[in-house]
C-alpha cells in the first residue's frame, strides 16, 4: 500500500518551496534485489507518486529515509508522468515512451548515508542535474504531480516490511 504524506508549503523570494513527501511500505517478505532492479510497495505495480508539485519547479534536494539499517545504494528516476514498464524486483527496462517522461535521476550512496536513532538510515540525494541548480521539471497535464522509480544499483536485502520515506526539496509555481 503506498500512503502520501503531507505537503508542507513555505514561501521563498524565489518562489514557493517545498518539501514533498512520500512514503510506502515492502512487504513482508525479505526478498533480495538484484543490482537493477525496481523496488516498489506490497503487492502494487503503480509508480510513487509525488503530488502536489505545481505545474513547473526545480528540484534542488532530495532524501530518503528507510526505516533499517542494510547498505544500500539507491536512485529514483523522475518522471513528469507515470511510467508503465516495471514490477516489483524486476530489472528496470525502461521502453520508448517511458524515456520521454523521463526528467532526471537522484542518486543516494550509501558513502552519503548517516544513521539516525535506532535502525534508521538517511541518505541525502545527488542530483544528477539538468539545470544548473537542480533538476527543472514542467509536470504533465493538470495532475501536478511528479512520479518515480525506485532502484537499487546494488544487491540489496530489506528487512521484512521495510518502510521508505523519499522527502523532494521543490520550488514551484
Amino acid at each position: 500500500m503506498t500512503t502520501i504524506t503531507s505537503t508542507a508549503t513555505k514561501g521563498s523570494e524565489a518562489g514557493r518551496t517545498k518539501q514533498v513527501r512520500m512514503e510506502f511500505a515492502r512487504d513482508s517478505g525479505i526478498l533480495a534485489y538484484a543490482a537493477g532492479d525496481v523496488i516498489s510497495a506490497a503487492g502494487a505495480a503503480a509508480a510513487l507518486e509525488f503530488q502536489g508539485c505545481g505545474r513547473s519547479g526545480l528540484i534542488h534536494g532530495a532524501a530518503i529515509i528507510m526505516e533499517e539499517t542494510d547498505t544500500a545504494n539507491l536512485e529514483v528516476l523522475l518522471f513528469d508522468s507515470e511510467p508503465t514498464n516495471f514490477n516489483d524486483s524486476d530489472v528496470l527496462a525502461l521502453v520508448n515512451a517511458d524515456i520521454d517522461k523521463l526528467i532526471g535521476r537522484l542518486t543516494f550512496a550509501d558513502s552519503a548515508k548517516a544513521l539516525i536513532g535506532s535502525g534508521i538510515n538517511h541518505y541525502v540525494a545527488s542530483l544528477d542535474t539538468q539545470g544548473e541548480n537542480g533538476i527543472r521539471f514542467a509536470s504533465a497535464g493538470n495532475s501536478k504531480s511528479l512520479y518515480g522509480l525506485l532502484v537499487t544499483r546494488s544487491v540489496y536485502t530489506p528487512v521484512a516490511s521495510a518502510k521508505f520515506h523519499i522527502h523532494l526539496n521543490i520550488e514551484a509555481d
